[in-house]
């Protein structure tokens, strides 16, 4: 395979701020994002049949990548008393895609012939707009904020084949409204010691490729099919945590639950070929599959050791719940029954990051990572672990880095099916 990209971009932003006192000011800023230019992708696979013949393909990609975006920003913040602070804000977030994918094939690598059956053309706009106000403070040993987020989005796609237009193919809207509140509260408490309760909602939207409906059959043996019927991801959390703080040292523990309302996951199915209703091959894509507990606790450890090397280990043990789950996936202009079953597992991770600074203004950094055993919507995935480790040098105000990911080649996981 041989990959080869010209993908150019360019930003421009503008941006205002007034302030009217230390403790009183608003802040606008404007930008447009565009990102354009070809992507090619060649490759060539060797087949034998079972009857023992051989044939070579060559195969290739060219996409036209097209994306805009406009976003703006405006924040208000205003000390109204000694103990209490108001924040009020609006984001706007707009973006189009209009990226164009055509394919050609053949026995040779030179002369392949256009595969117009593969042409696709994913016209993907997104609007986003948000409303916040936030409360915050703080009096003696108590801190506070609280605050509230109103989202409206819009979603228009349309998914086109060779010599289409807008006109030849109905457009996918969908429109939607959410509420996120967020809460938190502190307490300080014999100096060096901290409660903190917090509470938040956020959302996980689907992107262009996930909705996309075309079937990408380039690889017969796996077809990915989008699906716009996916509805949005919605999370919730609430956490208590204890802090304490030494010299040198803190220690944070802290118990959580984790909801997951419409989880956006992966899912693979077997089902007849369009192109011939008598053969099955295995589809992907995502759907919405169900809601997923965690209840857990969260360590986490940072030492300074020898007034050079700091330590920070982060440990992480949670139950994690997935209830019994079906969805219809649209398939060739039906939809198709996936499900998968209940599942719980106890699951665990562990992070530990190792700083050390050397002479002559340098650091050294090394991480390890591992996961255990994790369900996912059909099944499991493997345990993996991995080591990472760099240097960096600083020079004036410069700064160069050397880091080396996965050392041992080892960050490879494995799904297992239910």
């Amino acid at each position: 395979m041989r990959e080869s990209g010209d993908t150019r971009g360019a930003n421009v932003m503008l941006g205002y701020k007034h302030t009217f006192n230390p403790n009183h000011f608003i802040d606008m800023n404007v930008s447009y994002n565009i990102w354009r230019g070809p992507n090619d992708n060649r490759f060539h696979e060797n087949e034998t049949w079972a009857d023992g013949t051989e044939e070579s393909i060559w195969q290739s990609q060219h996409q036209d990548v097209k994306i805009s975006n406009w976003e703006a920003v405006l924040d208000y913040s205003l000390q109204a008393l000694p103990w209490l602070r108001f924040e009020a804000g609006y984001k706007g977030n707009y973006n189009h895609e209009n990226s164009p994918a055509s394919y050609a094939g053949g026995p040779v690598e030179n002369g392949l012939l256009p595969l117009d059956e593969l042409y696709n053309r994913f016209k993907y706009d997104t609007d986003i707009s948000a409303l916040y106000v936030n409360f915050s403070g703080s009096h003696e040993h108590l801190t506070f904020s609280a605050g509230l987020r109103g989202e409206m989005w819009q979603i228009r796609t349309r998914s086109l084949g060779y010599g289409q237009t807008d006109a030849d193919v109905a457009l996918f809207k969908k429109n939607d409204f959410a509420l996120f509140p967020s809460a938190s509260i502190g307490w300080s408490f014999l100096g060096n010691n901290e409660l903190k309760l917090n509470y938040f909602r956020r959302i996980r939207r689907p992107f262009g490729p996930q909705l996309n409906t075309f079937e990408n059959i380039s690889d017969p043996s796996e077809v990915h099919l989008g699906n716009p019927l996916i509805l949005p991801e919605y999370s919730n959390a609430v956490e208590l945590s204890y802090i304490k703080n030494w010299t040198g040292h803190m220690l944070s523990v802290s118990g959580y639950l984790r909801t997951n309302s419409d989880m956006i996951s992966h899912v693979s199915f077997l089902a007849p070929m369009a192109s011939d209703p008598n053969v099955n091959t295995m589809y992907y894509g995502h759907a919405n599959v169900g809601n997923m507990v965690n209840t857990g606790v969260e360590i986490i450890s940072r030492n300074l050791l020898f007034r050079r090397l700091t330590l920070t280990t982060t440990l992480n043990l949670y139950n994690s719940h997935l209830k019994a789950w079906s969805a219809d996936y649209p398939l060739h202009d039906s939809f198709y029954a996936v499900h998968g079953d209940k599942q719980n597992r106890f699951v665990w991770d562990v992070r530990c990051m190792t700083s050390v600074r050397l002479p002559w203004d340098m650091t050294f950094q090394a991480t390890g990572r591992y996961n255990s055993r994790s369900i996912t919507a059909q099944g499991t995935l493997e345990s993996d672990w991995d080591v990472e480790a760099g240097v960096r040098k600083n020079t004036g105000s410069w700064g160069i880095s050397l880091l080396c990911k996965d050392i041992f080649n080892v960050s490879v996981s494995a799904m297992l099916a239910a």
